[in-house]
Order: C-alpha cells, then sequence, then structure tokens
C-alpha cells in the first residue's frame, strides 16, 4: 500500500484510533480558537504588549515548566480517564472565561489552570498512541496527528477571525469550550489503557525524567533547540497583534 494513503486506511480501520486522532485535533483547533480571542480580549483590556506577553507567559511557558510532572501522571492512571479529565477541566475553566470575562489578574490565573490541564491531557495522547495501533502503523498515525495538529493551528486562527465579527470574542470562547466537550465524548471510545506499574515515586519518575534528558546528548540538543525556535516565534505572536 502506498505511504501516503496508508493514515486515511488506519482511520479507516481503526475506529478507535480514529477517535483518539479527531478528538486530539478537535481540541488542538479548539486552543487556537481561543488563544485568538483571549489575545484580542487582553489587548483590548490593557492596550500594551507587555499584557499579552504575560498572557502567552503564563498559558505557554510556564505549564511547560510542570512538564516532567504532568507527564508522569501518565505513567500512573489509566490514560483514558486521565485524558478525559483534562479536557473537562479545560472545557470548564474556558467557560468561566467566557461566561465571566474575568479581570486580567483573575483571567490569567484561569488561563494558566487551562493550560497545566492541557499539558496533561497531550502527554497523556501520546502514550496512548502505541497501545491502539500496531508496531508497522504507528508512522502513519503519527503523520496524520501531525499534519491534523498543525491543520488546526493554521485554522484555528482563521475560524476565529471569522466567528468574532459574527458572535464576538465570548462566543468564540464559548465555541472553544465545546470542542473540549466534543473531545472528551470522543475519548469515550477509547478502551481503558492502564499503563504498567510505574518505579519510584511521582516526584522521583518526574527527576528521572529530566535527568534522561540532560544526560542524553541528542535529545538535550533537541529540547533546547525547539525551546529557542519557540521562543523566537513568540516575539511575532506579541509584536503583530500591535
Amino acid at each position: 500500500m502506498p505511504e501516503t494513503i496508508r493514515p486515511l486506511f488506519l482511520l479507516r480501520t481503526n475506529r478507535v484510533f480514529g477517535a483518539l486522532a479527531a478528538a486530539r485535533i478537535v481540541s488542538l483547533t479548539g486552543d487556537a480558537l481561543s488563544l485568538v480571542a483571549l489575545m484580542l480580549l487582553v489587548a483590548d483590556r490593557a492596550g500594551d504588549a507587555l499584557a499579552v506577553a504575560v498572557l502567552l507567559l503564563v498559558g505557554d511557558f510556564a505549564p511547560s515548566l510542570l512538564g516532567p510532572l504532568t507527564g508522569a501522571i501518565s505513567d500512573r492512571f489509566d490514560l483514558r480517564r486521565v485524558m478525559v479529565v483534562a479536557e473537562v477541566v479545560q472545557g470548564g475553566l474556558v467557560l468561566a472565561i467566557a461566561l465571566t470575562l474575568p479581570p486580567l489578574p483573575m483571567l490569567l490565573v484561569l488561563v494558566a489552570l487551562r493550560a497545566v490541564a492541557g499539558q496533561v491531557f497531550l502527554p497523556a495522547s501520546r502514550a496512548a498512541l502505541p497501545a491502539l495501533v500496531a508496531d508497522r502503523d504507528l508512522p502513519a498515525a503519527n503523520a496524520l496527528l501531525g499534519f491534523g495538529a498543525n491543520g488546526g493551528e493554521v485554522l484555528g486562527p482563521l475560524i476565529a477571525a471569522a466567528l468574532v465579527g459574527v458572535i464576538g470574542l465570548r462566543g468564540v470562547l464559548l465555541v472553544d469550550a465545546a470542542s473540549f466537550g466534543l473531545s472528551a465524548l470522543l475519548l469515550l471510545a477509547v478502551p481503558t489503557l492502564r499503563p504498567a506499574p510505574a518505579d519510584g515515586g511521582f516526584l522521583g519518575s518526574a527527576r528521572e525524567g529530566v535527568r534522561f534528558m540532560w544526560s542524553h546528548k541528542a535529545v538535550r540538543v533537541l529540547a533546547l533547540g525547539f525551546c529557542a525556535v519557540v521562543a523566537c516565534n513568540g516575539v511575532d505572536d506579541v509584536a503583530l497583534v500591535f
């Protein structure tokens, strides 16, 4: 079978994987929607680049520092339950933001909490993949997820721009909250995925992950390079709004 059509064949023949892929793409597209709405909301209220920069820091950078801890959750609990709970929590927090449009300090707190829940969801969704597809199909599955995630990040801002003029910022946030609810429903089609018993304590597993990354040169270079590229791209996220 040509490799170019294997991802589509995998979607048609593996409905459980299809549910996971759809849930992840819907969730990440919703993230892109809300990011545009939140940046416009903060820029309109605060009127300066610093406020938007702080929004991006609490929404991306700060929660990523908890990655070793949020990733360790996937090693100890049923992956489907972790993903569903993370999506429900994200949807509830975005719904709270949409209904209240809180002052900037409270808004930043809610955005940070939502981002932490998102940091729990992503590693769990990645860890679930090998249990849902055969080893020979992993490249095709990862390609499909990557294409869908990147497509969602591209389409999300366009959809948000189209919706803002029709339903307003509050409406866009409500659509994002609904996307998390839809993702949680899709994930119910995924079977129970209990991880293998983890050695050591919760903090010990997090320390072991950081130690592994720092002690392997190739992994360390990839991690630092990725952080540098994202940091440089973050300049545009603030500058272009103004």
